[in-house]
């Protein structure tokens, strides 16, 4: 009797144990997709010309933004750096937006490989930026994230997070265009060639030229790769932005000169 009451126990705690570790795995993915914010995209809107942006963060993104505000509202207000931010806001629509059928709609792509590296220096490096306006992802998939993150661990982290509940400036640019986007722009620039693309926009909707912001020549995005591990994560985890956009010549690049 005594060895079927020690049965019992110890096939009661057992199983409590193994409900206690279900729960908690419950409990962990729920945080995980309640802390997630779903993302929509920022479309910046030119009503007068009829044009419109679909927001590439870490794509020069800042620099398009305010290029656009001159044929908007004037290279008074495009100059001035109040009245620019109060333009931009103005002009910034998220999420689905009635009329775009009718508006011609481009984005800019980036190397993901560079953009990840800068996504990384502007959010978890830029201790500047980071003190006056808090780490953006203190409550990001419920702490996940961490300030104190190198960039393989960063990079080993984003790796495991599906674009559905990606920020946005990790977030696959594929996913954002094809899935994120409920408007598809009928022109997808690459960023390494904006100075060949751009002017055409220029002249047909009365932006002012690129004044490139937040780029920075102090750094090469290779140096971040330290080893091909890291190197091939990025590249699977982004793999169809590097064969849709163009970039596998970038991957091959950084892989010849870890070796040098």
């Amino acid at each position: 009797m005594g060895e079927k009451v020690d049965f019992m126990k110890f096939f009661t705690v057992a199983l409590f144990d193994r409900l206690r570790r279900v729960v908690k795995l419950i409990v962990h993915a729920g945080k995980f997709f309640v802390a997630g914010k779903i993302e929509k995209p920022d479309y910046l809107i030119v009503e007068d010309v009829g044009v419109a942006y679909l927001v590439m963060p870490k794509a020069a993104c800042t620099s398009i933004k305010r290029s656009m505000v001159a044929a908007a509202e004037g290279e008074q207000v495009a100059n001035n750096v109040e009245k620019r931010r109060a333009a931009i806001a103005r002009l910034m629509i998220r999420g689905k937006v009635k009329g775009l059928e009718d508006k011609y709609v481009f984005t800019y792509v980036r190397n993901p490989f560079a953009r990840l590296v800068s996504a990384y220096i502007n959010k978890f490096e830029d201790m500047e930026k980071i003190k006056r306006s808090g780490f953006l992802y203190d409550e990001y998939l419920g702490g996940y994230l961490k300030l104190s993150d190198s960039f393989e661990e960063f990079v080993r982290k984003i790796a495991k997070i599906p674009d559905r509940v990606c920020d946005r400036h990790f977030m696959s640019q594929s996913y954002l265009v094809d899935h994120l986007a409920p408007h598809k722009p009928q022109d997808i620039f690459k960023l390494e060639e904006i100075n060949e693309s751009y002017p055409s926009l220029v002249e047909r909707f009365g932006f002012s030229s690129l004044e490139f912001a937040n780029r920075s020549a102090s750094y090469d995005y290779r140096d971040y790769y330290k080893n091909k591990d890291i190197l091939d994560l990025v590249f699977n985890r982004y793999r169809e932005d590097v064969e849709r956009f163009g970039y596998q010549s970038d991957y091959q690049a950084i892989k010849e000169y870890m070796a040098n």
